[in-house]
This record gives structure tokens, sequence and C-alpha cells, in this order.
């Protein structure tokens, strides 16, 4: 044991949480924290097993170990903490390694911020943006800090951040590895009055890492990382533990061996909007099985999406879906009608790539769908060959052909001329501008104006939320913060879903989700103002879409029936 640093404002104690399996990580991690944290004032406590750091590059720790092995991940880190004399606690792992320098002022800032705000009881550091569902933005004392939604998922993480030390130690301590802490520890604070807070770090202020990028995955290596040790003449033998590749993450055992689906399911109508529409469903399952079931209402026809959840890597096994609808009958969806980016195998659904969702198409078409119950569970002892097989073959999204053919039959039908909105999107710099006249109206001419208030040389602009109409006479128009038309000379590109192939025509028809893209020199706009013309297809509008020949002859068929059926 060495001596101990007294830190200098007695708030803040840094744990470091490890384990004996990752001692050859524990130099590296060192090296560069005494490298980008110079003069460290805040005491390190270093939490493992049986096993102790050799060489701390010069940093003074206190290294506490279990003496035993079998004792979880949780409750060695909460013996370490209980050990912990500072109201706040800096959590580390092992495999976070520092690439730039650390500022300690800033995190003092973040404490004086929790210091003011009682609830918080945790701040983590994210790279990037985590995008937290329902995370509010607040300033405070000059720090942008998103607050989680009391009935987030994962609230309670294990990367880098700020705890009370009260707060650690009371949702540590249980017989939990480090994911299951994670997720059984947002369990505990749905109940609390707790906040759990996340900074964004794009610019690196508060503290340089990047766990997606650098340090282990698995167990092995993530790629980024030799590149970051090479630069800091840092010697390791790669070859011993080996790279990760994400198709691993079937492997993994936060993922095989508990299922925590934050499923959502959009309706045929809602298909093309930017958000999905969460009707119902149960999340909270068995270990490795799952039961879901949504009611969706009578606008439903012919397709939806399930969108299986934020993670990925899952393999499903008995995959059942079966389909009610509103005459009370029902049908199990053969697998010819699902696609999505999944591979199918040996009779199992491998959802190897972010993103995961499955198309649902009726078996019996232009019949509202009532209900899906969606039920099946997860595989396990996966044969790693043939993960990276399917990792790397092509998707079952051809399928989303017949997803365009369905909404263009549907688009054709009376019953969407009635229901057509216009509901268009403007996003500048990744975020969405808020509509002046909110009309979102139906089809016709429009003019709407979008507030930007913003510094850019780009705009993205969609039309409608819907697909399945014709657009004419667009123009789009500059104004000031007065109001004003400005001039400004703008180049304009279509892509995805136009039938025009070379730019904005004067006529468009829009038959999947279309984006109009402006181009001008970097300025400020104030607001744009977007005038035009906007109505539903018509039969022979359709027919004269351009697919290949066999599609084409598919279309009309599909076509004509939905339009004698409605």
């Amino acid at each position: 044991m060495k001596k101990m640093n007294r830190a200098e404002d007695g708030k803040v104690t840094i744990v470091v949480s490890s384990c004996d399996a990752y001692s050859d990580i524990w130099e590296p991690f060192f090296l560069l924290l005494s490298r980008y944290w110079k003069n460290i004032s805040y005491d390190v406590l270093f939490n493992t097993e049986t096993m102790s750091p050799q060489n701390t590059h010069g940093i003074e720790i206190n290294a506490i170990n279990s003496n035993e092995r079998g004792v979880s991940w949780s409750e060695r880190l909460h013996n370490t903490v209980s050990q912990v004399k500072t109201p706040y606690v800096m959590f580390l792992l092992d495999d976070f390694f520092l690439y730039g320098h650390v500022d300690q002022k800033m995190i003092g800032e973040l404490i004086e911020v929790m210091k003011k705000h009682e609830k918080i009881a945790n701040i983590s550091i994210f790279k990037t943006n985590a995008d937290s569902i329902g995370a509010q933005e607040k300033i405070c004392d000059g720090h942008k800090i998103f607050f989680k939604a009391k009935d987030g998922l994962y609230k309670v993480t294990a990367i880098a951040g700020l705890w009370r030390t009260d707060k650690l130690l009371e949702y540590s301590g249980y017989r939990e590895s480090a994911w299951e802490f994670e997720i059984n520890g947002t369990e505990r604070s749905y109940g609390a009055d707790d906040e759990f807070c996340y900074i964004c770090d794009t610019d690196d202020r508060y503290f340089p890492y990047n766990y997606g990028k650098y340090g282990l995955c698995s167990g092995k290596w993530l790629r980024d990382t030799k590149k970051l040790f090479e630069k800091n003449e840092i010697k390791m033998n790669f070859n011993k533990r080996g790279f990760y590749d994400d198709y691993l993450r079937a492997a993994a055992a936060s993922i095989y061996k508990v299922i925590d689906l934050d499923s959502s399911m959009v309706a045929n109508t809602d298909l093309r909007g930017r958000k999905p529409v969460v009707l119902s469903a149960t999340n909270k399952h068995p270990v490795g099985k799952f039961a879901q079931e949504y009611l969706l209402n009578r606008k439903c026809i012919n397709f939806a999406r399930w969108d299986v959840g934020t993670n990925y890597g899952y393999v499903f096994k008995n995959l059942k879906i079966k389909m009610t609808y509103y005459d009370d009958s029902e049908m199990v969806v053969p697998k010819e009608k699902l696609f999505g980016n999944f591979q199918y195998f040996d009779g199992k659904y491998y959802f190897l790539h972010p993103g995961p969702h499955v198309y649902i198409s009726a078996p019996i078409p232009n019949k509202s769908i009532k209900k899906l119950h969606i039920s099946g569970s997860l595989a396990t002892n996966l044969d790693l060959a043939t993960l990276k097989k399917l990792y790397y073959k092509k998707n079952a999204d051809c399928g989303r052909r017949e997803v365009d053919l369905c909404w263009l039959a549907y688009a054709c039908s009376e019953k969407y001329k009635k229901e057509f909105r216009v509901l268009p999107i403007m996003i500048v710099n990744g975020k969405e501008c808020k509509e002046q006249s909110k009309r979102g109206g139906r089809k016709g001419i429009f003019r709407y104006i979008f507030e930007v208030n913003r510094t850019t040389d780009s705009i993205s602009y969609n039309p409608s939320r819907m697909v399945g109409y014709r657009l004419k006479g667009l123009k789009f128009s500059f104004l000031g913060s007065d109001m004003k038309k400005e001039n400004l000379s703008v180049r304009a590109k279509t892509r995805s879903g136009e039938s025009a192939k070379d730019g904005i025509r004067r006529k468009m028809t829009c038959i999947a989700e279309t984006s109009i893209d402006l181009s001008f020199p970097r300025r400020k706009v104030h607001y744009v103002q977007v005038e035009g013309d906007i109505r539903t297809l018509k039969l022979r509008e359709c027919r004269r879409i351009i697919f290949p020949s066999k599609i084409k002859r598919i279309i009309k068929v599909v076509v004509h029936r939905a339009v004698t059926r409605s």
C-alpha cells in the first residue's frame, strides 16, 4: 500500500474499478493518467481482487483487494467506496485511457453544480451525445447538462463520471457484474427521487477519453487503441488478447444472459415519421425469454415496423409474431413476410447490426390490424464462425421493396387521401427548426416559415413526414430578422424518393421519404420561407413511376386492387 495524497479541497476521491484478469492493462492506464492529468490532487483508490499494480508512474494509490475470488464486481466496488472519506467520487474503469489533458478545474466546477442541485446523484461524461430518450437539457453554471428521464434507460452507468459517495454506496453492493449493475441499478432508481445526468464532452473539456474507441470490449482490444499506444510509445502485445469485432457482441454475456428490450411498434401510417410511435408493450422479461403485445389503431393496415431496441447483437430463436385483425381473426405471420436488418439462419434470427428492426407485412392485405403479439427467446452457445459469416452477409432489407409497394398501394387509396397531412421538417446542423405558422395542413398550396437563427451553409428540408404525393412549384426564400426577403444564391438537390434524376424539376412524384438539400455560402440564417403545391397521387401517376419492368407489373396489380377495394 502506498502513501495517499490529500485532496486539496477534500471533496473528491478517484475510484478505479478493475479485476485481476485485466492486470496487463494497468501500466498503460496509469502511464496515460499521469501524462495527461498532471499533479492529481485527489486521492486514488484502486479496486481489484488479489493483485496490485506494480508501476503506477508516480501516482500514489491505495490498492484495495477483496483477497478472494468469487466476490462480484458490484460488491468489490461497494467495499472500496465504503472506505472513501470525501462526499464525491470520480469513478473510472481500468481501460478508460486518456488521450488529452484533464483540466481539474472543470471537474471542480461540476462538483459545485452537484452541491447546488442536491438531487443529482451522478453526472456521467460521454464523448458524444448520448441521445438519452426524454433527457432535458439545462445550463447549470455555464455547463450544458442533460437530465435523464425519470423512466429512462441506462440511468445508472459504469462510465466515467462523478457520483455522490452515499449514492454510489446505495446503488452498489449487490451480486452483480458491471452490466448487471447498470441494468438493475436503473431499475432501483425508478422508485427514487435521484437525478441522473450526463455531459457531452465533444470538445474534450472535462475528461478526454472515448470508451467506444479506445480500451477493451469483451476482453479484446478495440482497434484504435493500438494507434493511441503507438502515439504514446506504449509497448503492448495485442495478439495475446486479439482485436474486437462487432459480430462478437452476440457472444457477450451482457447480451445473451439478460434481455432488456426497449422496443416499439410503428404503425404503417407513422412509418415515414422521424420519431417512432411507441404504442404499448411489456419490456420486462424473464432471463432469455420475452413476450410483447402491441395494440394498434384502425388506421394501421398492411404492415408495421417493430423496432427491436437500442441494443443489438441479439439472436432470437422460436420467434413468433401473431397478428390479430379487428374482426378478431388471427394469423401467425410467416417468416417470408418478415424483413429488416437481420439474418435468418438455421431457425434463428440474427440482429447483429445497430438499429435492429423488422418490417411485418400482413398476410391478408387491406385489413385493419388490431394487435400484434411477439414472443421468442434468446439463443446461446453461438458459433463465432457463423456470427462472423452472417455479420458480413447482406441483410434481409431487400424486403423494403415490398414495403414501398404496400405504401404505394395505400397512397392511392381514398382513405389515405383523406388522412394525408403535410407535416414538413427542416433540419439545420442536426436540429429540427420550429415552424412558425403551425399549420401542419392538408394538401394544396402551402407556405411555411421556419425559424433557423443559426450560422450554416446547408439546410435539409423534408416536404412531408408522409409519402405518396406530388410536389410542384417549390420555392425557397431567406428572410432576415425583420422578415424581409434576402437575396441569396442557393443550390438545391434532391435525394431519395424523387422521380427526377438531375435535381429539382418543376414537378416531383415522391413515393419514398424525400429530402431536399440546400447549399449556399456560409452565413447567419434567420428564417426560411417555403412555398409550393402538394397533392396526393393519382393512379395514372403511380403507373408512370420508373421501376424494373417486372416490379412495374406488380405495382399495377397491387395498386389496382387497393383502389377497387377502397
